[in-house]
């Protein structure tokens, strides 16, 4: 039994549909993102959290998922939430993850909700994709 197996039986437990579980092998640069967009959730991990992929799933619109950790590399994605303002997703400890990504998959409206709010930040370029704003704060 590997990870897939784990969370797949996880799911069924949840009665969330297994088919909603997206697992790609390594992509192609020019079709990953694409390919992210087909996720609604992405479940972030607590020791080394998503650091890049975190930034990527959020342009793509996907929710993910995350608690800031103990070491800087467990806190990178509780990081880019917060530049999102996506903290709405950021959970307090493990077992709140698991409930707030059970509401998700569970609650079409939440998570619809959940996803324009992510769309809305990006198109206003908020501080994660503000690219020349953050280029100047970076430079001053």
């Amino acid at each position: 039994d590997g990870p897939r197996d784990s969370i797949a039986s996880l799911l069924r437990h949840y009665a969330v549909s297994e088919e909603r579980m997206v697992v790609t092998e390594m992509l192609p640069q020019e079709t990953h993102l694409v390919h992210k967009r087909q996720a609604d959730v992405f479940l972030d991990t607590l020791t080394y959290n998503a650091h890049s992929t975190a930034v990527e799933l959020l342009w793509s619109g996907v929710a993910v998922v995350s608690v800031a950790g103990r070491s800087m590399a467990g806190r990178v994605a509780a990081s880019v939430l917060l530049a999102h303002t996506a903290e709405v997703t950021l959970a307090r400890n493990a077992m709140d993850m698991e409930h707030l990504a059970l509401r998700l998959l569970t609650s079409p409206h939440t998570l619809k909700r959940v996803k324009l709010h992510l769309e809305r930040k990006r198109e206003m370029k908020g501080l994660l994709f503000d690219y020349p704003a953050w280029t100047r704060s970076y430079e001053a």
